[in-house]
């Protein structure tokens, strides 16, 4: 009934448990910065039924975040630029640097808490980055995924190449590793690894 859905009380209450429920309650509801605080620290991504202006709520998004990274992309654009609360979003959840700016998607130490956390976040890093080899490696070192993402240059360097493989022997057998001489070399590691 609405005036359930209005209840302070019984909204708080149901958002607690779960989060989302703040979907059904009323829009005054979602507009109170203290209901929604619960529901983000329930499921951060409970901020998406805030009322607008909560997405600009710099506390609010940064709770949103700490609960899931993902949350990011409820926030309003300036808090996608505030390097603070990209950097707590990236480290719960890597891939959560798509919803960044493109200025904080081309910041390096922004862009290495992502890859630490998910390699295959190398995908939503600037071109500069995607072929700066301490960041690819360390995404490579992740997740075999993120080799694809790493430049072009970077992908045909035979040091990158090897480590890949060597860091995902399941990888040579795969299309990207054209050079014989890289596989050999990793089907030797993987024997030696094996002894």
């Amino acid at each position: 009934s609405e005036e359930l859905r209005a209840d302070r009380d019984v909204a708080t209450q149901a958002v607690r448990r779960n989060g989302y429920a703040c979907e059904f309650v009323s829009e005054d509801l979602r507009a109170d910065k203290e209901v929604m605080m619960v529901a983000v620290r329930s499921n951060g991504l409970a901020l998406q039924f805030a009322s607008e202006g909560l997405h600009a709520d710099r506390e609010l998004v940064r709770e949103a975040v700490r609960s899931k990274g993902g949350a990011l992309r409820y926030a309003s654009a300036a808090l996608r630029s505030d390097r603070t609360v990209v950097l707590e979003a990236v480290k719960r959840d890597g891939l959560a640097l798509g919803f960044a700016s493109e200025e904080l998607r081309a910041d390096r130490a922004v862009v290495f808490e992502a890859v630490q956390e998910e390699g295959w976040a190398l995908r939503h890093a600037s071109q500069e980055l995607r072929g700066d080899r301490e960041v690819a490696w360390e995404a490579v070192k992740q997740s075999r995924f993120a080799f694809d993402s790493a430049s072009e240059e970077l992908k045909a360097s035979k040091d990158f190449l090897l480590f890949t493989v060597r860091t995902h022997p399941t990888m040579v057998g795969e299309p990207q590793v054209q050079d014989f001489a890289i596989r050999e070399q990793a089907v030797i590691d993987s024997c030696h690894a094996v002894r």
